[in-house]
This record gives structure tokens, sequence and C-alpha cells, in this order.
């Protein structure tokens, strides 16, 4: 393959990565608001925290299934799984709709949107290996987790802002790392079958698409407008 058809393929693959990672997103704010503007819904998933702990038990179960049964599924199934995932993802992402004024929402999603973009194109473009940013971020965010549950009984509201300020930064250089990650997915698949190559663009979605959720989560807690 020619250095010119190789760079058609890999923009080809980039593309309909941000494709699937785009489905997602408008799936998930899509079931998000419907849920938030249902009052009986919002009460069922909310006042029982054996629903939502469901709701959260199968999104963490889509992602393994995802991740480790990619070999065996078809691309179809692993779109269909991922679109699942998104729609799950918008039960719990509901609540940020009963918390936040909608114009809020929509300007902190598209400055989120923005700030994804330009760490991506930092990951697409740089020459340098991001690796060790990759790890370094990994590490962090195993940080930050552990503080967040630690500030569920502390209730810190200085501990609540380093959380979220550290996110937005974390979440940043993930952004530049997986994105750059893309490149190499490709790189390791591009010679596969369209199918094959087509459910590794949906791996790299899945990637994308929480970095992008995530970042627009502690970039809301910093400067959104709650009613």
């Amino acid at each position: 393959m020619t250095n010119i058809s190789y760079k058609k393929s890999e923009n080809k693959f980039i593309s309909k990565t941000f494709l699937y990672m785009a489905m997602g997103l408008v799936l998930t704010f899509a079931v998000a608001y419907l849920v938030s503007i249902n009052p009986f819904l919002i009460n069922l998933i909310y006042s029982n925290g054996m629903i939502l702990f469901t709701v959260c038990a199968i999104e963490i179960g889509l992602v393994v299934i995802i991740n480790r049964k990619l070999e065996d599924i078809s691309s179809k199934a692993a779109l269909a799984l991922f679109l699942l995932y998104s729609a799950v993802s918008g039960i719990t992402f509901a609540t940020i709709f009963t918390m936040y004024a909608l114009n809020s929402i929509i300007t902190v999603f598209i400055i989120s949107a923005v700030m994804f973009f330009c760490a991506s194109m930092i990951g697409i473009k740089s020459e340098k290996d991001l690796s060790t940013v990759g790890r370094i971020a990994i590490m962090a965010l195993m940080g930050i987790i552990i503080a967040s549950i630690l500030n569920i009984f502390i209730g810190s509201g200085g501990l609540y802002n380093a959380i979220s300020y550290i996110g937005v930064f974390l979440f940043c250089g993930l952004t530049a790392y997986d994105m750059q990650k893309v490149k190499h997915i490709h790189m390791n698949s591009y010679e596969l079958s369209s199918q094959d190559v087509s459910k590794y663009a949906i791996i790299a979605a899945l990637e994308l698409y929480l970095d992008l959720i995530n970042l627009f989560i502690y970039l809301l807690r910093i400067i959104g407008k709650r009613k």
C-alpha cells in the first residue's frame, strides 16, 4: 500500500470512529433528556437504589462484553452493543438535565467539544509518543476516583472543586493519548477485512466517547449553571 492509500485509509478509519462516537453521544443525550422530562421514570430510577445499581452494572457489563467479545461478534452486533451502552448511559445521565439549566448544558457541551477537538488534533498531529502521558493520566484517573469516593463521606467543597479541575486536564490528556492510539489501532487493523476494521473503529469510538463525556461532566461541575 502506498503512503497516499494508507493516509486515505487512516482518514477513513478516523472519520468512521468519529461517526460512531457521534451516534453514541446523540443517543445518550436524547435518552437522558427524554428520561429527565418524565417524572415517573426519574422517580422510579432515582428513588430505588437497586434499579440505579442495576443500570450501572449493565453499563459496566456492556463495556466488558464489547472489549472482550469483539473477535467473536459481527461488526453489526458490536455497533448494536455500543448503541445499547450509549442508551443505558443516557438513563444515568438524565440527572444532569434535572440539576442544570438546558442552555448551560448546551453551552458547556460546545466548550467541551472544542476542547476535545483541540486535544484530538494534538493526538493526531503529534510525532511524539504519548504513551507516557497516557500512563500518567490513567494513574491520575485512579487517584481522582478514590478521592471522589472519599469525598462522598467527607463532603469537602474544596476537594470537589479540585477533583473537577484535575478531571478536565486529565481527560484532555487522555483524549490526546487515545486519539494517537486510534492511529495505532488503524495501523494494526487496516489490512483486515472491512468488518473487522469497523469493529476496531467501534472500540476506538467507545474510548473517545468516554473521554468527551467525562470532560463534559467535569467542566459542567465547574462552570455549569444549576436550576
